[in-house]
């Protein structure tokens, strides 16, 4: 999967066939049939109306209207809750903007994305290309003048970099990353084989089945590429199980450890980008078998399957961990510098 990290929302347009106010509800209902906007998450007007590219006003008449209709209610704080009116339901609170937003939901000029989240895709690529190889030192000015933008833009995007555990600031305060070491890679499976499977295990009952059966389809042909498979495939799998199975987690906290915790995962990535014709079999099928349990409402099974898979794919990771150390190091933009 790309980062073990958060996904930026598809742009949307808006719609010239139904009122503002009808094609916010209806995105809303399907963000809710989908099991994304789940009993308890907050909506509030804001981001709700930035990530459809409307004004408020319509997006208050939606609301309203869901309101009226008993698909959210209001509560204490500032908003509404999603699910009819209900005793100690605890608000969930998310970014909105950063969902998975129906296709369907349009809008004719897309806001552009903050200049951090542009530059962040490649910034993050450049840098976990390398950190198997050493340390790097990072440099906000090589970046600033490289994509034209200010030290403030080059920080909030390290910043977010930093929270999924990718870059840190030494004692000096000084931007670094790396060396992804198999020490590292093991502590950091052990915390992930804890948290992932109870992640899953909160989040099993609230995954949408049609999504499984996508997931379990696209194991079954990359079953049937063998060592053709391809980095794209092995990175969409990576993101079926260890992202979006954990996608309904209300836990916001445990997410964020979670996130900080998947770095190991580039070292597939890197693997089969230097060594495309590789037998990921046993992956494979230790995905299928999480897949499967859950798919057959057995969820304790596919948890326990979700820990056997984190378990044998420390080996496998510290193996080509040591693998990628000896090929020749990889070019790197001029803001990574390498040191000891």
């Amino acid at each position: 999967m790309s980062e073990p990290h958060a996904s930026v929302a598809r742009p949307v347009t808006l719609s010239n066939r139904k009122p503002r106010k009808q094609v916010a509800m209806d995105s809303l209902i399907d963000l809710m049939n989908a099991g994304q906007l789940l009993p308890g998450m907050v909506l509030v007007e804001g981001p709700i109306a930035d990530r459809l590219g409307m004004s408020r006003m319509p997006i208050r008449e939606a609301l309203k209207a869901l309101a009226e209709n008993k698909k959210i209610h209001r509560f204490d704080g500032r908003g509404y809750l999603v699910g009819p009116p209900k005793k100690n339901l605890k608000p969930i609170r998310v970014d909105l903007r950063n969902m998975d937003w129906p296709n369907a939901t349009v809008r004719n000029q897309p806001k552009p994305l903050p200049a951090s989240n542009q530059i962040a895709t490649e910034v993050q690529a450049a840098i976990t290309a390398v950190i198997p190889f050493g340390c790097y030192r990072i440099s906000e000015a090589e970046i600033g003048e490289m994509y034209t933008v200010s030290r403030t833009v080059v920080r909030e995007m390290l910043y977010r970099l930093q929270h999924q555990g990718i870059v840190e600031k030494d004692r000096w305060s000084h931007w670094v990353a790396g060396p992804l070491t198999a020490q590292k890679c093991a502590e950091q499976y052990q915390i992930r084989g804890v948290l992932e499977a109870e992640a899953l295990r909160s989040a099993a009952p609230y995954l949408d089945r049609s999504k499984l059966t996508d997931i379990q389809q696209r194991l079954v042909s990359a079953a049937s590429l063998g060592t053709a498979i391809g980095a794209k495939n092995i990175r969409q799998l990576e993101e079926d199980l260890h992202v979006t199975c954990l996608h309904p987690l209300r836990n916001g906290s445990m997410q964020s450890l979670i996130r900080q915790n998947q770095l190991p995962l580039i070292v597939h990535h890197l693997f089969a980008d230097q060594l495309p014709r590789v037998n990921h079999d046993p992956m494979i099928t230790e995905h299928q078998a999480v897949i499967s349990h859950l798919i057959a409402g057995q969820f304790d099974q596919a948890c326990l399957a979700l820990r056997e898979h984190l378990q044998r794919a420390t080996k496998r990771t510290i193996e080509r961990l040591k693998v990628l150390s000896v090929l020749p190091l990889p070019s790197h933009p001029i803001y990574l510098t390498p040191f000891h």
